[in-house]
């Protein structure tokens, strides 16, 4: 035996003491951590992918043997590549994700836009120089320094500034590795070579590889390389020499083919196999897990591994994506661990873990083994039947646990019966006198001697139990559902009689909904909790009084107080409003934190348990959940880096924006595009399930809306402006992401922009000078109309005026008495007449006479007084329902027209019959005055008398058309038309 290689392997053993997974004290559980899977379902591609990245935002690739996938957190996302097939990813210094396939191999660039999601592939085949190779397959991607190699077997491409070598193996690249800052090559049959000054430089003593079919090599201790291989398993290399570890997990890892492999941040590894899924272990190489398809795994066959910046291992599988997050401080003790059922009670004993259970009672050997052989990973149950166990109680240098109301011992590592006692719930050994111990059922309470011989019994304490704890000074308290809590005076066991004298009971003073009351031992004092809650006992008034002691949360009235758990360092371990807390000790205050106890989600929890190794174990319907407070970067004020949450989308009546090649300099959107979609995605991958949203459209809103699980959010009718939208993001911790920002304008409508503006200007001078023009043209057509008036009035009047002074004149001159009364006559006629003119001038000019009511009941009117002064039959056709404009100036001329077409056919034609029709016929107004008389004599060279030229010369005006029919004893016709 080669004793140097003993010694270095007795370094190595001892240079690499180990914290097994956080847990100190020599105590290893072979828990489960959460794993969360993807289907091809989910992320809607091939089943097979090969290896995963992230960028510097937090985004993951994962290299599907069809295509590039990228994963936001919540949506997946195809991206074409050349070939369409990925088979390796990684992210390079500049961001970009440089991608090996079959045949190719290229990157990704990221736009420079951290809200874009188009990310284009570009080949770099195009750069090879020719060397008259074949590109094969790129079956790992490393990047180093600036450069990025692409390991294809027969040849390796070294990619840095657009220029492309090319190194040459001297029979084939196996492998490639990127160990701590070195790159590592596997030359079949040549051992190892390491890349320097771009050349290719073997590696020292490497011969010692040259048979060995390593498949993982990690970084071990300052020097050394941890090598797992398929032909010994694990072994370490110094630079000298090749140590096996002789590793409990170097049968497992030959036997399901080692494939991949990574070290976590506590220096413990994961190997992922083909066959048999994934092992962790320690630097010594001691088992930690298993992860398989048994328990929770979506596949046993492990392409690569990958750690991403939250700590989350991201597995490539055969068959879909897992995630497991083996530094998350919670893990489990379940059905996988061989423990079935709802767990009730739990504690340790010696060197293992013992569980209660609706199942029977399981235990575990939890203490950290240092020999080779295979780990007992596995819960043994101590019945060979089904039954109820409930309470566990260390008494002297045995367990009793009461199951299927029978107490049994664990003595020797085996379960004896002791005795049956209806209705048992609690155990409970008595510290201040250790010869006896306490049975509590729903119908009695009972005191057993250390024989087991029944020395007390009390048939009428018959309550639900929900508590049994003991004070440091020996006073029992029992706490009960519904009927508050008793205290137990510890004098009574000294005599172990008059127990209704030593028997106090005792009502919280609050109206609680749940009125069940459960105490807990703090520092060797009472403290009850209620759905109100906490209270403590207080002596002086032996009475129970709220206890402000713990800090404003844990005196809140509203805080529902299930369970509390004091640790060996004086922390508090609490379960309260169905969620759970720890109150840190700090001096002479308690520090209230939630940390990642808020990831804890399980609907009952019956017991937490606080082990001296610091490890927290609460009993839960599911199992055992686990916690290890050293492994909590927010309990130990190390929180990590906010995570990212990113606009993925901006859609505009369903067209992304994002997208459309505006290149962030300025998004404007036309008025009519005010309808928005905003899709957005938190970069963290920790139970996404729990993720909420703020968003917040500055501008547009006050401020952040409430916190929601909603992915996307709409906005309509946005006013025009400028704006920002603003997401971020909150983890089931708690944790708040930056936010992330998109800027826009909404431009206004066209009728408000500047051009509709001076548009406006005009338009509304036009009309302003439009009005002014027809106030104008009013003026002048009224000053026309006055013009006209004073032109009739002139015409009309002023002659027969003249006549009646010319009368007047003449009757002083005659002086024959007879001629005189001629001319009195003359001067009352041409009075009449006067006075008939100016009525219809003043008639004419009327405003309120403006209607066609008005105008056609005068003409009525006046036809009809007329024609039967004159003894003249008549007809009259006059329509006066007519619905069209009549203004003054038209008003006067149909009303003249009318009066000198009836005064003609009345006092001229000597008619006996006259018809007159006045009536609209569509739009058309038509006037006829048709007399039976003897016409109108018309001769040659005589001109027509004024009545004629007067209506002829209106109807002009009024641009009416006029016919006029005569004929000498047949009588006359007048027919005007006008169009309105």
């Amino acid at each position: 035996m080669d004793v140097q290689k003993i010694g270095i392997g007795i370094f190595v053993f001892l240079l690499h003491s180990y914290a097994m997974f956080g847990q100190n004290k020599n105590v290893q559980t072979y828990s489960y951590p959460p794993i969360q899977n993807y289907s091809d379902q989910e992320y809607d591609s091939y089943i097979q992918n090969w290896d995963i990245a992230q960028d510097t935002s937090g985004i993951i690739y994962v290299a599907n043997v069809g295509e590039v996938l990228e994963y936001d957190g919540v949506r997946w996302q195809a991206i074409q590549i050349e070939n369409n097939r990925a088979l390796s990813i990684r992210r390079g210094s500049d961001n970009k994700i440089f991608v090996g396939g079959v045949g190719s191999f290229g990157y990704l660039e990221k736009p420079p836009a951290d809200t874009s999601i188009a990310l284009k592939y570009h080949s770099l085949v195009p750069a090879i120089p020719d060397s008259g190779s074949k590109i094969l397959n790129i079956w790992n991607v490393i990047t180093h320094k600036g450069a990025t190699f692409f390991d294809g077997g027969e040849a390796l491409y070294n990619e840095k500034n657009d220029a492309i070598n090319i190194y040459k193996p001297k029979n084939a690249f196996r492998r490639s590795f990127k160990v701590r800052d070195e790159i590592i090559l596997s030359d079949t049959g040549e051992g190892l070579y390491t890349v320097e000054n771009n050349s290719l430089v073997p590696v020292p003593n490497s011969n010692q590889f040259i048979d060995r079919d390593v498949n993982a090599m990690l970084p071990h201790g300052d020097d050394s390389w941890l090598v797992a291989d398929r032909t010994e398993g694990l072994s370490v290399f110094d630079g000298t020499h090749l140590i096996p570890l002789e590793s409990t997990v170097d049968g497992f890892l030959v036997n399901n083919k080692v494939y991949t492999g990574i070290q976590l941040p506590d220096d413990s590894y994961l190997f992922g196999t083909l066959n048999g899924g994934i092992v962790q272990v320690d630097q010594a190489g001691r088992l930690l897990r298993k992860i398989d398809s048994e328990s929770g795994l979506a596949s046993d066959q492990v392409h690569s591994l990958f750690l991403d910046q939250a700590n989350n291992v991201w597995v490539a599988l055969g068959n879909g994506l897992s995630v497991i997050e083996p530094m998350n401080p919670i893990s489990y003790l379940d059905e996988r661990s061989g423990l079935p059922g709802t767990v009730i009670d739990l504690t340790v004993f010696r060197n293992d873990l013992y569980a209660a259970t609706n199942e029977g009672l399981f235990r575990l050997d939890i203490k950290q083994k240092k020999s080779s052989a295979s780990p007992n990973t596995q819960f043994e149950p101590l019945f060979d039947q089904s039954i109820r166990c409930n309470s566990i109680t260390q008494y002297g240098d045995n367990l009793l646990i009461n199951c299927d109301n029978s107490l049994y011992q664990i003595s020797e590592g085996k379960a004896v019966k002791l005795f049956e006692s209806s209705s048992v719930q609690f155990v409970q050994a008595y510290h201040r006198d250790k010869n006896i111990y306490l049975v509590l059922g729903r119908s009695r309470l009972q005191v057993f001697d250390a024989s087991h011989k029944l020395v007390f019994s009390d048939e009428e304490f018959g309550y639900e139990i929900s508590s049994l704890i003991e004070e440091r000074d020996g006073d029992v308290w029992v706490g009960t559902i519904q009927s508050g809590v008793f205290r137990i005076e510890s004098t009574f066991f000294d005599s172990l009689m008059n127990f209704e004298n030593f028997l106090h009971h005792y009502e919280v003073p609050h109206d609680q909904e749940n009125r069940s009351l459960r105490v807990s031992n703090i520092s060797g004092e009472a403290v009850i909790g209620s759905s109100a809650g906490l209270y403590h006992y207080d002596a002086a008034g032996d009475s129970l009084i709220r206890d402000p002691r713990f800090g404003e949360e844990m005196a809140d009235p509203e805080r529902q107080i299930f369970l509390m758990e004091e640790d060996a360092e004086g922390n508090i371990w609490v379960r309260s409003n169905r969620e759970h807390q720890v109150l840190l000790k700090e001096k002479d205050r308690y520090r209230f934190a939630e940390a990642g106890l808020k990831r804890i989600d399980a609907n009952q929890v019956n017991r937490i348990y606080a082990h001296e190794s610091g490890l927290i174990w609460m009993a839960t319907d599911d199992g055992i959940i686990q916690y290890d407070p050293s492994k909590d970067p927010y309990l130990q004020g190390n929180p990590p880096e906010p995570f990212k949450t990113h606009v993925r989308g901006v859609y505009v009546r369903g067209d992304s924006l994002i997208n459309a090649d505006l290149k962030n300099e300025g998004y404007e959107l036309e008025y009519e595009d005010n309808e928005l979609r905003f899709q957005y995605a938190a970069a963290q991958y920790k139970e996404p399930s729990a993720t909420r949203y703020q968003v917040w459209l500055e501008g547009f809103e006050e401020g952040w809306s409430d916190w929601t699980s909603e992915v996307q959010k709409d906005y309509t009718n946005i006013p025009e402006g400028d704006y920002t939208f603003h997401v971020r993001a909150r983890d089931v911790y708690g944790t708040v992401s930056k936010a992330d920002t998109f800027s826009f304008a909404v431009l206004p409508p066209w009728y408000r922009t500047w051009w509709a503006y001076a548009l406006y200007v005009l338009l509304i001078g036009g009309i302003l000078y439009g009005i002014h023009r027809v106030r104008i043209n009013r003026i002048l057509r009224e000053q026309r109309i006055r013009n006209r008036i004073a032109s009739d009035l002139h015409d009309e009047v002023s002659a027969t005026l003249s006549s009646i002074t010319y009368f007047a004149q003449a009757i002083r001159q005659v002086p024959d008495e007879q001629q005189a009364d001629r001319f009195v006559s003359l001067i009352s006629e041409s009075a009449s007449e006067a006075k008939e003119k100016i009525t219809d001038i003043i008639w004419s000019i009327d405003p309120e006479k403006d209607d066609w009511i008005d105008l056609l009941s005068k003409c009525r009117r006046f036809a009809s007084d007329l024609f039967e002064s004159k003894d003249i039959a008549y007809e009259l056709d006059i329509d006066t329902d007519i619905d069209q404009p009549l203004d003054l100036e038209l008003r006067q001329h149909l009303w003249l027209i009318f009066k000198e077409m009836t005064v003609n056919a009345a006092r001229h034609s000597k008619a006996d019959k006259v018809k007159v029709i006045f009536e609209m016929e569509g739009n058309l107004l038509k006037l006829v005055v048709q007399d039976n008389g003897q016409g109108i004599q018309q001769s040659s060279g005589k001109r027509e008398g004024k009545g004629i030229k007067s209506i002829r010369n209106r109807a002009e005006q009024i641009k009416a058309d006029l016919q006029l029919e005569t004929e000498e004893k047949r009588g006359t016709k007048w027919t005007m038309a006008l169009r309105i």
